[in-house]
């Protein structure tokens, strides 16, 4: 039921900010994206929210905050910041933390370190897959996968 509340939560209050005109472009920037990811910085299975910043719309350049929550019976919470490069197939860099925290356990930070691919279609289908470095304070370093579907817009 939290789990629900919590999306619910979310998808309320992006609703919200994304009412506006919409362009007639298909190649335009999107800003927001959406995304279930299995593996990646939520462990297991996270449902994600990201927002783009264009730096160099010549380049194709842009910065982008990730926020999203781990669905799992523990809590985690990854967060990241990245910088992809490319039109529709992007190179996809980023560093980040997830908090998590287990019941009846001290809670656990982990930074991963992505590497990625990311394409973009014109209808605004996501697909991320990286693979990733995930420096932890118990297990060190590890090596992980990510695999992301979603929508942008």
């Amino acid at each position: 039921m939290k789990n629900f509340l919590l999306l619910f939560f979310f998808a309320f209050i992006l609703n919200l900010y994304c009412y506006g005109q919409e362009s007639k472009n298909p190649n335009r920037f999107r800003n927001h994206s959406l995304y279930a990811e299995a593996g990646g910085n939520g462990e297991f299975f996270s449902l994600n929210y990201e927002f783009r910043l264009s730096i160099n719309k010549d380049a194709y350049q842009a910065v982008y905050l990730r926020t999203g929550y781990g669905v799992s019976k523990d809590l985690v919470l990854p967060f990241e910041l990245g910088f992809t490069m490319g039109k529709k197939s992007m190179l996809d860099l980023a560093l980040g933390t997830t908090y998590k925290q287990v019941k009846g356990e001290p809670s656990i930070l982990m930074f991963p370190l992505r590497v990625g691919y990311r394409f973009l279609g014109n209808n605004g289908f996501l697909l991320r897959m990286a693979p990733m470095i995930v420096f932890d304070q118990y297990l060190g370093a590890n090596l992980w996968l990510g695999l992301s579907v979603g929508y942008s817009f």
